[in-house]
């Protein structure tokens, strides 16, 4: 479509088209032709069809212009994700809601795209949506201090899965629910662990696994099956819950969950990492390298043998650093006879 491909059969579909009736629409539409709001009975006329099949598609005009006027919440209604990830790219302040993914089940997709959109103020017909099911309202608290929390029951067989915020399981790691703030006022090594299950989390619910458990922390995203939406999400999850300002790019350039925890703790913490920062910052940009390479078959062996020896040069070369210096502190307290005996040495020595 829209090449010039489509020459030889545009007089065909002008005929086919002219021999169609046409009726105003009931919802205001933006055209992706010319990117600006369809006129009244633009949408009736045939050429405007011939020069759709032509033209260039005008996505992002016609997705700035509903954003300049105010156009918060963007629904995707079809059978994938197709357009949401170039849609945040060009409004990235806005939400993209897709209403069904590819390889995920319908029922659920469509329930969280209904529950993302009112959480982002978009009226849903609550009425409509549980009509069937057995649902019923529930008498909130009078006051704002009356606290109670109402847990989701999914049942499954004998089986009764309680679930909280973020659709966490009540039973899983509680460090996995907490908020960011306080991950980072936790003791280093909790820290980094908290870290870590709480991107786990993250990545969890982008995937639509039931827990952070279903994510190793080192697999790279592209093998859990992401793709450029999931990624497009896992940004906007972890931009939501952090503050932090993160590339567009993150799920490439960091990989895997330990890689985008790393991240996320030397961005808010730049005060702790010292001097090793670069150092740290260039083994991130390899690790992603590395798990960004396609498969080197003969090259893996050789590829291998040359990390582990570098690793081992490294150890090597701070050993020998630590003993140096171990012996300038031993003659930086020696005694005036124990410095002249060890004169002594090196000349017997040589």
């Amino acid at each position: 479509f829209h090449s010039p491909l489509m020459d030889p059969m545009l007089e065909g579909f002008r005929a086919v088209v002219a021999g169609l009736s046409f009726g105003e629409p009931v919802i205001p539409i933006v055209s992706t032709l010319t990117g600006s709001p369809v006129a009244s009975g633009e949408l009736g006329d045939p050429e405007y069809w011939v020069r759709h099949v032509r033209e260039p598609v005008r996505f992002a005009d016609a997705v700035k212009t509903l954003a300049d006027r105010g156009v918060t919440t963007f629904l995707e209604i079809g059978p994938d994700a197709v357009l949401t990830g170039m849609g945040q790219q060009t409004a990235p302040e806005a939400v993209f809601v897709p209403v069904q993914r590819r390889g995920r089940p319908e029922g659920r997709e469509i329930r969280a795209a209904v529950a993302t959109a009112h959480c982002q103020g978009a009226t849903v017909d609550w009425r409509a949506f549980f009509a069937g099911t057995g649902g019923s309202r529930v008498d909130l608290p009078t006051y704002a201090f009356q606290r109670r929390p109402y847990w989701l029951a999914e049942t499954t067989g004998a089986d009764v899965i309680i679930r909280g915020a973020d659709n966490t399981r009540a039973d899983d790691d509680p460090v996995a629910t907490v908020r960011w703030q306080e991950i980072l006022a936790l003791p280093e090594g909790e820290r980094e662990r908290a870290a870590l299950a709480f991107v786990r989390t993250q990545v969890a619910a982008v995937l639509g696994h039931e827990s952070g458990a279903a994510v190793p922390a080192d697999r790279a995203f592209t093998e859990l099956g992401f793709d450029s939406v999931a990624a497009v999400e896992l940004r906007k999850r972890l931009t939501d819950r952090t503050a932090a300002d993160l590339p567009a790019t993150l799920a490439f350039d960091h990989p895997t969950a330990q890689a985008v925890a790393s991240l996320l703790l030397r961005e808010a913490l730049p005060e702790q990492t010292g001097p090793a920062r670069p150092l740290l910052t260039e083994l991130d940009r390899l690790e992603a390298f590395l798990f960004a390479a396609p498969e080197l078959s003969e090259d893996n062996e050789r590829i291998t043998t040359r990390l582990e020896a570098l690793l081992r040069s490294w150890r090597d070369t701070r050993q020998s650093a630590a003993e140096d210096t171990q012996r300038d502190d031993d003659f930086t307290t020696a005694s005036d006879d124990e410095l002249f005996r060890a004169l002594d040495d090196l000349e017997m020595g040589s």
